[in-house]
């Protein structure tokens, strides 16, 4: 049972409306052409982690890994992972989870490179990375 299941939450992706492109599906809350905010918790948390090692939990993670954002500015990534499953000031191998009530800034989904804000994996198959698959990428303990 999922982290989100527990918490009598629905899982991500669940009930979402997703437009199909040339980027495969995309969640409503992704923006079409401009960067916007977008309040964490609800339907996925951030993971966030110095792109030296986000790079390495990317190859581990393969076809597993959902939806991540990089910023060459800030030196991270951040991987969308399913709600409620680490608990609020979870920390391990440089990795944080980012508050529920804290934002994060979307690019539309064909923002690919740059130094600001990109996809460095886009909206396609996943949206988000099970919570157990990036602790066993970047070598950390299961929670309790």
């Amino acid at each position: 049972m999922t982290g989100a299941a527990q918490q009598g939450r629905q899982a991500p992706g669940a009930g979402y409306q997703v437009a199909r492109s040339g980027y495969g599906l995309i969640p409503p809350w992704v923006p079409r052409d401009q960067v916007e905010s977008v309040v964490l918790g609800d339907r996925f948390d951030v993971v966030r982690m110095p792109q030296a090692v986000g790079r390495r939990v990317i190859a581990a993670l393969r076809e597993e890994c959902g939806m991540v954002l990089a910023s060459r500015l800030a030196d991270s990534m951040d991987f969308l992972v399913e709600p409620g499953f680490l608990t609020p000031g979870w920390r391990a191998c440089g990795a944080r989870l980012r508050r529920a009530d804290a934002r994060l800034s979307v690019p539309p989904a064909a923002v690919r490179s740059g130094r600001d804000v990109h996809w460095a994996i886009p909206p396609g198959r996943l949206v988000a990375t099970a919570p157990s698959a990036l602790l066993a990428a970047l070598g950390a303990p299961q929670p309790n």
